[in-house]
């Protein structure tokens, strides 16, 4: 397998519909949370509707009923490693039309619960694809490691990303990249775009009483929901007792959830990006958990 950065795997290509109109695409990122797999993008994408004021987001009124998610998947047959996709395609809300996803009605997070999902055959229009969700995400297992899938004929791995965890410590001021598919610069089934950026405000303080940072960085339509991924120095010193520093390397880890572009009112005005914090996705998680 050629070699492919970890962080390019996790973005998930999201594709919006009403009843087989489109209406919008976006981005996505598996996140593992007490052993249960989760697909994490923003709220907007799945309801269709601004976070804040609740209008419409489409000009024609159409509100997304289903949603369609293309992923990468690592893949071990025999002595080789590979790097497969596949996607699922299901409704967005149940029987009586209630949401399938989990939220926090003051962000604009969503969370759907991917083990919850692969009970409710009737949300998946083909039972091929079904069959496989179930493989990838029903059954209870290490997600950390490889597991059968028999669609796949293989080992598979599903890429997260907080998979990595280490010393990250957001600053003021450092560099991070929005990883996702913003309009007419990707596809599914291509590798997402990374979009440079630092981080604007005190990232430990919450921005005017919400659990978010802003990011300087200019960023496009399709972009929502894609994985903010923090880049800092890990120095490492010797063990000799005389903390001299024996390597400086550039490390990267997940820093939280893109969702949206403020004071954007033109290309030459000052954009800034709306960065949820990882801290969210978990509160949602278990403020909901079953």
């Amino acid at each position: 397998m050629a070699p492919v950065d970890y962080y390019s795997t996790g973005a998930v290509y999201l594709s919006m519909s009403f009843n087989g109109l489109s209406l919008a695409h976006g981005t996505g990122f598996f996140f593992l949370h007490r052993k249960r797999m989760f697909l994490v993008t923003a709220r907007h994408n799945l309801s269709g509707t601004h976070w804040e004021t609740g209008r419409n987001l489409n000009s024609q009124g159409g509100r997304p009923n289903v949603l369609k998610a293309h992923s990468w998947v690592f893949a071990q047959r025999d002595d080789q490693f590979l790097l497969g996709s596949g996607h699922h395609e299901f409704a967005l809300h149940d029987g009586d039309g209630t949401p399938i996803w989990m939220e926090s009605k003051d962000t604009d997070v969503a969370v759907l619960d991917l083990e919850r999902l692969s009970r409710n055959k009737s949300l998946f229009p083909n039972a091929d694809d079904y069959q496989q969700f179930q493989e990838w995400f029903g059954c209870e297992r290490d997600f950390r490691d490889f597991s059968y899938s028999a669609t796949m004929q293989s080992d598979i791995k599903i890429p997260y990303v907080n998979d990595k965890v280490g010393p990250y410590v957001p600053v003021v001021g450092q560099d991070l990249f929005i990883v996702g598919y913003p309009l007419a610069f990707a596809c599914a089934g291509e590798f997402p775009i990374w979009k440079r950026g630092s981080i604007a405000t005190e990232p430990h303080e919450d921005y005017k009483g919400m659990p978010l940072y802003l990011i300087d960085a200019v960023t496009r339509e399709g972009l929502s929901g894609s994985p903010v991924i923090g880049s800092f120095v890990n120095p490492s010193f010797d063990n000799g007792g005389k903390g001299i520093l024996t390597l400086q390397g550039t490390e990267r880890a997940f820093a939280g959830l893109y969702t949206c572009r403020i004071g954007a009112v033109d290309d030459f005005s000052a954009q800034m990006g709306v960065v949820w914090k990882p801290s969210v996705i978990m509160q949602i998680i278990d403020e909901n958990w079953i």
